[in-house]
């Protein structure tokens, strides 16, 4: 069955028949004759794949984009290598009044995409002002309400969905909370990507202030956007920048998909700002677990106990079509909010994954036969609800075995289970082949939402 998106904001990795290095604002190429072969090496680890899960097991390694190993210039040839600015260490200002925070409230981060005026003093986000007095004055706005800032705000809800965390785009009426400002406004016209305020241990203030410089019409993906926004909002929780590329908190744009890793790795200079911070997690000053410091500071995410639900809203339950007939698969959850991706399953195999409302793909088909398409849903708390399934027939089917059933894989949301193909649990079904061949020749260009 061939399947398409019909939104497509942010890339997670390998998905079945699809580029992982697709940008958020960048629509796939058409499949030329080395995508084709990179298709079928995809194909042939779903064959060894299979293999080794009917052998007893599987060991996944994580994936590690090729540029978070290459050198400053090699960065910049693929028109990375910015530097995401080192933290402003505060002097000779009185610290803002600082309120006890609630431990069972969240920490909310606010992403000021619309501009403000700010003033200088120290930081209080509520009033719009900074202790970065350069920034005082006009903040331009982001420049964009559609689908590359959706893609932002997913994004760095995605770097925030471990912790105590609440990520949006519209200004608190009250309460604490950390202002991003969003926007191109930095006042030096250099390169560097975003600054902030270095507040160890949140000591100073609960409602920091801190700088994206990126707008609209820029170069960078929603993810390269959404980890200055993530690193900055680290600086106003004391998180200093780190060696290693694979953590948000490297001072590198290196691409790829960073996160706050869970381990200790050397901090990038040897001026430690916060070493009492640091020290707490990892037993010395000069290493940093940002993961294990964000849960101290902040804690871990709260469950949502009633968690996402869904259903299919399109095609309906023994609806018919056409061999090579388009149609809309469609989704309706309750749970647009917090929803983290979107698995697509026919016939108990796992075609595609979505990661942005609205969920649904684009499907067509040239073999006959009947289909049971169902979708799960994985929230950003971990929780996975599974929709209804929908039989569908495309052609008149020769025999009962047309639609060649395959065992259903484990979830797509646990660990160890790959995204990067539609492989199954046990033996490899005969009918694999056939899926695969459709599947690679067939995909097409996903379309993006508005």
């Amino acid at each position: 069955m061939r399947i398409a998106a019909r939104t497509r904001i942010r890339p997670t990795g390998n998905l079945t028949g699809s580029s992982s290095h697709v940008s958020a604002d960048r629509p796939s190429a058409p499949m030329t004759t080395t995508r084709l072969a990179s298709a079928l090496a995809v194909l042939a680890v779903c064959a060894s794949v299979s293999n080794a899960r009917a052998a007893g097991g599987l060991k996944v390694e994580e994936h590690r984009p090729a540029t978070w190993d290459d050198d400053l210039d090699q960065l910049r040839d693929a028109g990375l290598g910015q530097s995401r600015g080192v933290p402003i260490v505060p002097t000779g200002l009185h610290d803002a009044p600082r309120s006890s925070r609630d431990t069972q409230a969240p920490a909310v981060l606010f992403l000021n995409f619309d501009g403000a005026e700010l003033i200088s003093g120290p930081d209080d986000a509520r009033s719009n002002v900074t202790t970065i007095a350069n920034m005082a004055g006009p903040y331009p706005a982001y420049g964009d309400e559609g689908s590359k800032r959706a893609a932002i705000m997913q994004a760095v809800r995605e770097d925030w969905s471990a912790y105590n965390a609440v990520v949006t785009d519209r200004r608190p009426p009250e309460g604490d909370y950390i202002m991003t400002m969003v926007g191109p406004g930095n006042p030096d016209n250099d390169s560097k990507l975003g600054i902030a305020l270095l507040d160890c241990e949140d000591a100073r203030t609960r409602n920091n202030v801190v700088f994206a410089f990126h707008s609209a019409n820029d170069s960078h993906t929603a993810t390269s956007t959404a980890t200055t926004i993530s690193q900055e909002i680290g600086h106003s929780l004391g998180l200093e920048h780190v060696s290693e590329p694979a953590d948000i908190m490297n001072p590198t744009n290196v691409g790829g998909n960073p996160s706050f890793r869970d381990e200790c790795l050397p901090l990038s200079s040897t001026d430690v700002q916060c070493p009492d911070q640091h020290e707490a997690q990892c037993g010395v000053p000069d290493q940093q677990n940002a993961h294990a410091e964000l849960y101290t500071l902040i804690g871990p995410a709260t469950p949502d106990a009633s968690g996402p639900s869904i259903q299919i809203a399109a095609p309906l339950e023994g609806e018919n079509f056409e061999l090579d007939e388009r149609f809309e698969i469609i989704i309706d959850a309750d749970d647009g909010v917090t929803i983290h991706k979107a698995a697509l399953f026919v016939n108990a195999v796992l075609q595609d994954t979505d990661d942005a409302a609205p969920f649904g793909w684009t499907a067509q088909q040239d073999v006959a036969g009947e289909y049971d398409i169902r979708v799960e849903i994985q929230d950003t708390q971990g929780f996975i609800r599974v929709s209804n399934t929908v039989t569908i027939t495309v052609g008149r089917a020769t025999s009962a075995d047309d639609a060649g059933a395959l065992p259903p894989p484990t979830s797509y949301g646990a660990p160890g289970e790959p995204e990067t193909c539609a492989c199954t649990s046990g033996s490899p079904s005969r009918h694999l082949s056939t899926w695969a061949l459709v599947l690679l020749m067939g995909l097409v260009a996903r379309r993006r939402g508005g």
